[in-house]
């Protein structure tokens, strides 16, 4: 049954665990002889001896097991937290470089309003003052026609 055994866990042998229970095997392979000549209460002990052995590596092996899925547990949570604190950051940056757009647009418009309004308003000076000259240029005529001044220029 050991020589079953250690085939069984020769080929699944990942670590030094698995070596040190194979060399357990052993061990008790070779006290089994010893064990057969035992009285039958020694031979009771031994194996309550190896019960109790066994039930505290069980205990051991289940807080280990815990540790190990709290340990994950924590892992994960602390994992979510980092990509949910890196994905708050990024729907902040988003949200104020769209603030930051709008607010940009919104200024460009108004000094676009500003500009074409100052436009036309230069418009309408140069209207002004062109009707102004062709006032003065009429009445420049009419001046000189009444003082008898004749254009050569014509």
């Amino acid at each position: 049954m050991s020589n079953n055994n250690n085939n069984n866990n020769g080929s699944y042998q990942e670590s030094n665990d698995d070596d040190q229970s194979d060399d357990y095997e052993m061990k008790q392979s070779k006290n089994f002889g010893k064990a057969m000549l035992l009285p039958v209460k020694d031979h009771l002990q031994k194996l309550e001896d190896t019960m109790n052995r066994v039930q505290k590596d069980l205990e051991q092996s289940r807080k280990d097991m815990n540790n190990l899925k709290t340990d994950l547990a924590h892992l994960k949570s602390s994992q979510f937290d980092g990509f949910g604190d890196i994905s708050k950051f990024v729907m902040h940056e988003v949200e104020r470089l769209g603030n930051d757009l709008r607010k940009q647009g919104t200024e460009d418009l108004h000094d676009t309003d500003f500009l074409k309004m100052q436009v036309n308003q230069l418009l309408a000076e140069k209207q002004k003052l062109e009707s102004t000259t062709d006032i003065l240029k009429l009445r420049i005529v009419n001046t000189e026609n009444d003082v008898g001044f004749r254009f050569i220029y014509d």
